[in-house]
């Protein structure tokens, strides 16, 4: 199941993206002026961008940590596997010989 699908009342899943139109968001925006008036609302969108912005920020370095660590795991893991492989060459060489 999609992680953004929502299941609706007859068993289908309808996606996030195309639940909200136009009127739905006009009415919710319509919400937000009565619930934090007109003063706020900017307020509250600056404060709303800046937490967006923080969450990007944080994901973006955790994913360099990640990708990091990933990389230095690919490398060691290569290693291991050619020194795994040359000792195997080896021994199939040294059996030849004898």
């Amino acid at each position: 199941m999609n992680p953004i699908a929502l299941p609706d009342f007859c068993g289908r899943c309808a996606s996030l993206a195309f639940t909200l139109g136009g009127p739905e968001i006009a009415i919710v925006a319509g919400i937000i002026l009565l619930l934090f008036g007109a003063g706020r609302v900017p307020g509250l969108m600056k404060s709303l961008a800046r937490g967006a912005a923080t969450v990007k920020h944080e994901h973006d370095e955790l994913m360099a940590e990640v990708n990091s660590v990933k990389g230095a795991l690919t490398r060691e893991v290569s290693d291991i596997t050619k020194g795994i492989s040359a000792d195997i060459s080896g021994d199939d060489a040294d059996a030849e010989q004898a």
